[in-house]
């Protein structure tokens, strides 16, 4: 795909050549749900050899020393005219959940809203 073998690849081969250290962020959702239950469908709908593309560069990102930020759950801003208090520790647990399973280390510092 594109987004894997182009874009995240000339990314990686430009940061490195310049000694550049970059974050990216992530989120496991596109849709605009901001009510329980959260899935991960759309992390994981598309694959290479089994492997969900988004895993796959996300592990990319960090085997290659970048930081690796959150975006949040979905293209939704964590903000409360947005989203109930409890459904942003229900979705930052979901995320934090796909985190652990995925054994991307320490976790995110960065967050970048939309």
């Amino acid at each position: 795909s594109f987004l894997l073998f182009i874009y995240v690849e000339s990314q990686f081969l430009t940061s490195n050549s310049r000694n550049i250290k970059y974050t990216t962020t992530i989120i496991f959702d596109y849709d605009e749900n901001v009510e329980p239950p959260f899935s991960y469908k759309q992390w994981n709908l598309a694959k290479e050899n089994f492997i969900p593309i988004s895993h796959k560069i996300t592990q990319d990102v960090l085997r290659e020393n970048h930081e690796l930020g959150i975006h949040g759950y979905n293209h939704v801003s964590l903000l409360k005219k947005s989203w109930s208090p409890e459904n942003i520790i229900i979705a930052m647990n979901t995320v934090k959940k796909m985190w652990d399973i995925s054994d991307y280390g320490h976790y995110p510092i960065s967050y970048t809203p939309l």
